[in-house]
């Protein structure tokens, strides 16, 4: 009887004083797999990057992935007055390379009214889906400066590293004066909310020939 009265002793003192540990990832580091990822390097343009030839040479990134992944590349789209992410490219399940999308079909892109303005700051962002995991990456770069003799490129409309009577004859067909073209804010030289004539003059002050 004793030793039944000392054993239930015994095991009372363990449970009191046992305190049980749970075990975390740092304790097994190793042991469990991780959760699917994709690591991005190699972004061109670089973010902030400047004097960015327009369009971009590519548009680009390398995607290290441990798993197959799906990569979706956009704009936010200015070009109205409720800017929006365009998409630009996407590709679905892929394996780790180098994801890009060329100058030739960026010059097309938006019937050629995105990538092509200089003096201009782009944003643009890499989103990337591996089984549930989801991750965006977003960017900025900004366009060549000037053209000619110093001439602020933004008022090479035509994109033709000149600023002359076609740049204003380009701008004034997509003028909002009465509502004869919806506003795009890339012809909005000026950046008042309206292309009309006050545009036509800030890109004649700025002619090269």
């Amino acid at each position: 009887m004793n030793e039944i009265k000392c054993i239930a002793i015994l095991m009372l003192l363990c449970m009191c004083f046992f305190v049980p540990h749970v075990i975390s990832d740092e304790d097994v580091s190793g042991t469990f797999t991780p959760h699917p990822q994709a690591d991005i390097h190699g972004v061109y343009p670089a973010n902030t990057s400047t004097q960015i030839d327009r369009p971009a040479i590519n548009m680009s990134s390398y995607i290290n992935t441990s798993s197959y992944v799906d990569v979706w590349f956009y704009l936010y789209n200015e070009t109205g007055l409720s800017p929006q992410w365009t998409l630009i490219y996407n590709w679905s399940n892929e394996s780790s390379q180098r994801f890009s999308v060329p100058r030739a079909f960026l010059n097309v892109f938006g019937l050629e009214t995105e990538f092509v303005w200089g003096n201009n700051t782009y944003t643009w962002k890499i989103q990337t889906k591996v089984s549930a995991t989801w991750k965006n990456y977003t960017y900025t770069y900004t366009t060549n400066a000037t053209v000619g003799a110093n001439k602020n490129a933004r008022m090479d409309v035509t994109n033709n590293n000149e600023i002359n009577v076609f740049d204003t004859s380009a701008d004034w067909a997509h003028h909002t004066f009465a509502g004869y073209a919806p506003y795009n804010r890339y012809y909005d030289v000026n950046n008042d909310n309206a292309v009309n004539s006050f545009d036509m003059s800030a890109i004649w002050a700025q002619k090269t020939i």
